[in-house]
C-alpha cells in the first residue's frame, strides 16, 4: 500500500513541479538495496528531460515535495539521482 501512495504523490510532485502528467506506468517505486539508506527509491533518470534541472536537484525538489504531501514519509536522501525515501516508525 505505500509503494501505491508513494508512486501517487510522485505522480503529484512531477505534475505539479514540472507541468508533466507522468503515467503510471513511469511512476517507479523500488525498495531500496539494503547497502543504502532508505526503505524505497525513486529513480530520476527518466525526469530529467522534463525538469530540466540536475538529478540530484530534481531529486531534491521531489523529495521535499513527498515529505510535504505524504504523512508516512519522514525523511529522503539523495545519491547521484537516486531519491531514497525512508518511512516513519509509526508507520511500520
Amino acid at each position: 500500500m505505500i509503494e501505491h501512495n508513494l508512486a501517487r504523490v510522485f505522480q503529484q510532485a512531477v505534475s505539479e513541479l514540472y507541468a508533466y502528467q507522468l503515467p503510471v506506468e513511469n511512476a517507479q517505486v523500488q525498495k531500496t538495496r539494503p547497502d543504502f539508506e532508505g526503505d524505497y527509491t525513486i529513480v530520476v533518470f527518466p525526469i530529467l528531460k522534463i525538469s530540466k534541472k540536475s538529478p540530484d536537484q530534481t531529486a531534491n525538489e521531489i523529495g521535499e515535495f513527498i515529505i510535504r504531501n505524504l504523512p508516512e514519509a519522514e525523511s529522503f536522501n539523495v545519491l547521484k539521482g537516486f531519491l531514497n525515501i525512508s518511512v516513519s516508525a509509526d508507520f511500520w
